[in-house]
């Protein structure tokens, strides 16, 4: 398209039918991913791929334009039908998505004559793909089973095999970074399976607990998402149970210990439907303390159900379990003291807390990746050749600078995963040219916080740096806040706040801190926040780290009375009584319709967390805030108390009651 070569190509036919297509259905848009995508603008890629799923649900119509299916071949033969059963369509991964989000998708062949819809092809398309008609009836993929699902995909073909599973983000209605070269995490599981530590665990029955800890970076998730994947293979097949819960700290619902039971009970009872007989008749408590007495009931009496085989249940990340750690700790060692058909495992940074809690456990192994640095480097230097090999593709390096970049790399990951990604992210950046690459490469410094530093020093040192200060001191609330919530709480000017592609460069531009997976900012690693709030992981990025904090928060933890106040001043332009017209206080909340575009949509973090800013866990701070005593009185509150202390739960921000 972009030389005028493209009319040439085979692929030139379908964008030109599906603009002729969406004219005479009276369209004014259409979308094609082939040419629509940037897939050397990692950022976009990464959103695209999150997103697809949700943008075919959206559509219209998706069109299927069928290249190797002809209606002029078989006038006198069977018809198209036999090469429609064969078509490639049908056996490529990412088409899944194509064939089950859209509510309407039309089948055309190569001369673009309509063949029919995904309704009158419905029982062709069963049979040719094993799926459930129902699937193509817009019910609920979560009405599947899991193993059902991962059905789907196993006969079909992707150009990389990360491809396969990225193909499925809209599927299972997850969101996670996009790193290709993610093979690496089978690398790094292939090597702790020669581990005596890990042999243990798996062949002697008292073995009951494997922790793997590491730093920051060292590849604890890829790891244990390798040991997953086998232990699917092995356990399933022999009967056996396995559930697994990932906790990530920026997340409040994945952050906290009664998540983490809830996550491995919903897996336990849905491999094995008859553990749904140890649920209580009544829903758990909303309050969060017994919730966590009935939940931690529930699962203790699963794993003793007398007919349960060997139980693997694995939790990534405890340290970044920041909400009830040491209850989970504790339930932890008391079911591996008492079921010996139960295996744990569970990785963290090295941190004391855990390792004191951990170190009651009478049968336990450690597997320090520290300690483990040959298999763990090995693994790494898997990675590091894909990754030069996919720069190589992509920027076109002849074999000198793959071999001066492949050098580097080698020469300074020490062993951590994140900080390859980060620096290959960087050598991909469409805006870095070839020749420029070496230059480039020779910038990033060893060390992961070193890393870090250096990021932090370009964001000082450009034009938007008073921007980057505010969405980073921002995005260190309590969860991630959406693009909409971000115009709120950061002052800029309308012309980037009313256009969703300017907010997305700017989260470009805050270094490697931040990512955007389905418009909704994140931190691209715990470490990431780790560093900005001044705890470096190792003394030598400690100094950085605590320059980088004074920085982003040069008023210390007043930076959550500005956020508050921004948001009130907001808030009050746009709340007003009965925002939603429902005109009635008591309302059924399952039927509320929720207005498009929603009013409260830029104020959801405000509106659900704002407790949680430090002017409200101080006493006394409250009253010295004008601003705060007002909304306080509008609450109720009496004159002589913080509001933090009256029954917060009675306050109208959709919080539920005890």
């Amino acid at each position: 398209m972009m030389d005028g070569t493209g009319k040439n190509k085979a692929g030139y036919a379908k964008i030109r039918f599906c603009g002729d297509q969406a004219w005479r259905d009276g369209l004014k848009f259409f979308w094609v991913d082939t040419c629509c995508i940037d897939k050397s603008d990692s950022a976009e890629l990464q959103h695209a791929l999150n997103s697809m799923f949700h943008w075919y649900r959206g559509a219209v119509k998706c069109y299927v334009y069928l290249a190797d299916v002809s209606t002029h071949q078989h006038s006198d033969g069977p018809g198209w039908q036999p090469t429609f059963r064969e078509s490639r369509w049908f056996s490529r991964g990412w088409t899944l998505q194509e064939l089950i989000a859209p509510t309407i998708v039309e089948f055309f062949s190569k001369e673009g004559e309509r063949l029919g819809d995904k309704e009158s092809l419905e029982q062709e398309i069963h049979d040719i793909t094993g799926i459930p008609r129902k699937a193509f009836q817009g019910v609920t993929l979560s009405d599947f089973s899991v193993a059902e699902r991962m059905r789907w995909i196993e006969k079909r073909d992707t150009k990389y095999e990360e491809d396969k599973v990225y193909s499925l983000f809209g599927i299972f209605d997850v969101h996670m970074p996009v790193l290709y070269g993610e093979g690496r995490e089978k690398a790094a599981a292939g090597q702790v399976f020669d581990n005596p530590d890990f042999n243990r665990w798996r062949q002697l029955r008292e073995s009951r607990l494997l922790w793997v800890k590491g730093d920051p970076g060292k590849g604890k998730t890829m790891l244990l998402c390798g040991i997953i994947d086998e232990l699917e293979r092995r356990v399933i097949a022999d009967g056996g149970n396995l559930a697994y819960f990932f906790c990530q700290a920026t997340d409040s619902r994945i952050n906290n210990a009664t998540g983490v039971l809830q996550g491995l009970i919903y897996l336990l009872a849905h491999r094995q439907p008859r553990l749904l007989s140890h649920l209580p008749e009544n829903t758990y408590p909303s309050d969060d303390t017994m919730a966590w007495i009935v939940l931690s009931k529930v699962l203790c009496e699963m794993l003793e159900d007398p007919n349960l085989k060997v139980t693997y249940l694995v939790i990534d990340a405890l340290d970044e379990c920041v909400t009830d750690q040491p209850q989970l700790l504790e339930l932890i060692v008391q079911i591996s003291s008492v079921s010996a058909c139960v295996k744990w495992l569970v990785s963290s940074r090295n941190e004391v807390q855990i390792e004191e809690h951990l170190a009651i456990v009478a049968q336990q192994s450690r597997l320090s990746l520290e300690l483990n640095a040959k298999s763990v480097n090995t693994a790494v230097s898997a990675y590091i050749r894909h990754k030069v090999l996919h720069l190589s593709r992509r920027k076109r390096y002849n074999s000198t600078m793959q071999t001066e970049v492949h050098g580097y790399l080698s020469s300074n990951a020490n062993g951590t995963f994140l900080w390859v990604a980060l620096v290959c992210q960087g050598l991909g950046d469409p805006s870095v040219r070839k020749w420029e690459t070496l230059k480039k490469l020779r910038t990033f410094p060893a060390g992961l916080d070193s890393l870090y530093a250096r990021m932090m020093e370009q964001i000082i040192q450009s034009n938007h740096a008073d921007l980057c200060r505010q969405i980073l001191a921002v995005s260190i609330v309590r969860r991630p806040i959406s693009l909409q919530e971000l115009t709120s709480l950061v002052e800029m000017s309308g012309d980037i706040s009313d256009d969703p592609q300017s907010l997305e460069e700017l989260i470009g531009l805050c270094g490697s801190f931040l990512t955007l997976r389905d418009q909704t900012v994140y931190f691209i690693h715990q470490s990431a926040k780790d560093f900005l709030l001044g705890n470096a992981s190792d003394k030598a990025g400690n100094q950085a780290s605590l320059e980088t904090f004074k920085w982003v928060f040069p008023s210390g933890k007043d930076v959550n009375y500005t956020i508050f106040s921004r948001s009130l001043d907001s808030m009050s332009t746009t709340l007003r009584r009965d925002i939603y017209g429902l005109r009635a206080p008591g309302f059924p909340s399952d039927k509320v319709q929720i207005p498009n575009p929603d009013p409260l949509v830029s104020h959801g973090h405000m509106l659900h967390s704002w407790w949680h800013t430090g002017i409200c866990h101080t006493p006394g701070v409250i009253r010295e805030r004008p601003t705060c005593m007002q909304i306080a009185r509008c609450l109720g509150a009496s004159g002589d108390k913080d509001p933090y202390v009256l029954d917060m739960y009675r306050f109208p921000f959709g919080i539920r009651r005890p």
